[in-house]
């Protein structure tokens, strides 16, 4: 199995980025993975306007990381880069703060989040407001029950999900339809997740978002990750779905991209 090597955290400094870097580099420490930090400079910025809000990051978080940490400062468009380091590095996972106290606020500053969130360049997980956990004992996966996970593609999870020792459910909306894939589905997580104890769980809702904050509340979840199916063609209803999910989650929502075959 590939082990999740190198994380990414991209920081604007804000108290939101920096609940994400310590979230980071505590799972970091967990798995023993190495830490990459980017900040993009805004437009007319140098080096030298950042000079403080840098080197606070290094005293007050990374100088108590026990693993190794690599720091970058780019120019150009946030999610350019982003792409362009993790193509470079090879990251495994990028972890990213979300703030806004409603929908509303949220979605000026959301617009990056929203896309990696909707066009993730690898296994995303996207942190909500005011987030205090850095518990992993319980991952729900929510799943349609109609996409066979392709082992390589979630590797991110499994792996995870392993190193962690973490509980795994695995749930869906059921809206009293047929499912013909569903016996396929539950052999492949069968599979995945052969090393935790894990189960299955049918959720009755109307809402996927409801049904992914009520089945986290009740069952005390760390961690929800979703399978996401990418796109051919980029779709702006596939966007706003997107947006609600990270808006709209209570819990880190680590987002599996599985690419449309």
């Amino acid at each position: 199995m590939q082990n999740v090597q190198h994380i990414l955290v991209p920081t604007d400094f804000s108290d939101s980025a920096n609940s994400a870097l310590v979230y980071a580099i505590t799972l970091a420490e967990r798995i023993h993975a190495q830490l990459h930090v980017l900040h993009v400079l805004k437009d007319g910025a140098t080096l030298e306007d950042i000079d403080y809000d840098l080197e606070k990051i290094k005293h007050d978080y990374l100088s108590r990381c026990r693993e190794n940490v690599e720091i970058y400062v780019r120019d150009g468009y946030i999610k350019e880069n982003i792409d362009k380091i993790v193509n470079e590095l090879r990251i495994d996972l990028v972890i990213i703060g979300m703030q806004g106290a409603s929908y509303k606020e949220g979605a000026t500053f959301g617009s990056l989040t929203s896309t990696l969130i909707a066009e993730p360049p690898c296994a995303v997980l996207s942190l909500p407001r005011d987030c205090k956990t850095l518990n992993f004992d319980h991952i729900a996966v929510t799943s349609d029950m109609r996409l066979v996970p392709n082992p390589p593609e979630v590797y991110t999870l499994s792996f995870l999900a392993e190193a962690l020792k973490s509980e795994v459910s695995i749930f869906h909306v059921n809206y009293h339809t047929p499912i013909p894939n569903e016996h396929k589905v539950k052999e492949r997580f069968e599979e995945l997740f052969r090393h935790n104890i894990h189960s299955f769980h049918e959720v009755n809702s109307e809402s996927v978002m409801n049904a992914v904050n009520e089945f986290s509340e009740n069952h005390d979840v760390d961690m929800v990750a979703v399978l996401h199916k990418m796109k051919l063609h980029k779709n702006p209803v596939h966007r706003s779905t997107s947006k609600q999910f990270i808006f709209g989650a209570n819990r880190p929502l680590l987002i599996i991209p599985i690419r449309e075959h």
